[in-house]
C-alpha cells in the first residue's frame, strides 16, 4: 500500500513537470500538489503503522498487562 501511494505520487509529480515543459500550462501543478499530497498521506500511514506495530511488540500487550507495573509480572 505504501509503495503504491509512493509511485501514485511521484508519477503525478513527474507527470505535472512533464505537462508545464510541454504545454506551458501552469494549471498542470495543480496534479504536482495532489502528488505531494499523496506522498505525505502515505508518510502519515507509515508512521501510524510503525506506532502500531510498536504497541503490538510492547510487553504485557497480549496479556493486557500494563508494562508499567511492575506488580503485575509478578506472582
Amino acid at each position: 500500500m505504501e509503495l503504491l501511494l509512493s509511485l501514485l505520487g511521484l508519477g503525478l509529480i513527474v507527470y505535472a513537470i512533464v505537462m508545464v515543459i510541454v504545454d506551458r500550462a501552469w494549471g498542470w501543478l495543480a496534479y504536482a500538489l495532489v502528488g505531494l499530497i499523496v506522498i505525505g498521506l502515505r508518510a502519515v500511514l507509515s508512521v501510524a503503522l510503525d506506532i502500531r506495530d510498536h504497541l503490538e511488540r510492547s510487553p504485557g500487550h497480549a496479556e493486557g498487562v500494563d508494562p508499567k507495573d511492575d506488580h503485575a509480572a509478578r506472582p
